[in-house]
């Protein structure tokens, strides 16, 4: 019997484990030299959605992302850059038009990819549009850190492609992902470049024990 629920036990956990889900997060820059940070994960190669909804609001019914909550219209022209585990860069999308987002003010200007990942880890940066990275590495930092007001040319902040004010309100859907997860502190320009040192002494690490 303590081998059969052992068994059983063990089932329903890698079963657990294995279920992809979705998850939202939501948040507000102050500035338009911000970035925020996801890290996700599936455990096997998987189509993964990456969905941005503060401009446009929540493309689900009554206006709400994939969780349920209402997203209203009006926040952040958004663009996503990602990165695999070693923090290289994979790709990196800006305005939708696959009408798959809602328009606001006749644009569209909210991030959208839909994509297969092969089983790993992952990090998806959001960031205003134009911000981009500077170089093939997370760890290089992004070009307009430390320029607050560079949508509006200086004065002001949020400024859509549009030439339209937007708030710095964000919402983001990553959808049909084994695990996800806000990177609550972005770190500051100077320390990006530290971001690779923990993943190279992970991957030295495991080279040698293998």
């Amino acid at each position: 019997m303590r081998l059969s629920l052992k068994a059983f036990t063990l089932f329903a956990v890698t079963a657990t484990a294995l279920q992809a889900g979705n998850f939202s997060f939501t948040g507000t820059f102050s500035t338009d030299d911000q970035v925020q940070l996801f890290n996700f994960s599936v455990a096997s190669t998987t189509t993964v959605t990456l969905l941005s909804e503060g401009f446009g609001g929540g493309i689900y019914t009554g206006g709400k992302n994939v969780s349920g909550t209402v997203i209203n219209p009006g926040g952040l022209d958004s663009a996503f850059i990602w990165f695999d585990g070693t923090g290289t860069i994979l790709d990196s999308v800006d305005d939708d038009t696959t009408n798959t987002v809602n328009k606001y003010n006749g644009s569209y200007s909210d991030a959208y990819y839909q994509g297969s990942f092969a089983a790993g880890n992952y990090t998806l940066a959001l960031v205003l549009h134009q911000n981009a990275n500077i170089d093939t590495l997370l760890a290089d930092g992004f070009a307009q850190t430390g320029n607050p007001s560079f949508s509006c040319g200086g004065s002001g902040n949020f400024c859509d492609g549009g030439g339209g004010n937007t708030t710095g309100a964000w919402a983001v859907d990553i959808i049909q992902v084994d695990t996800a997860s806000e990177v609550t502190a972005t770190p500051e320009p100077a320390t990006f470049a530290l971001i690779g040192l923990p993943l190279a002494l992970v991957i030295a690490s495991r080279r040698r024990n293998s």
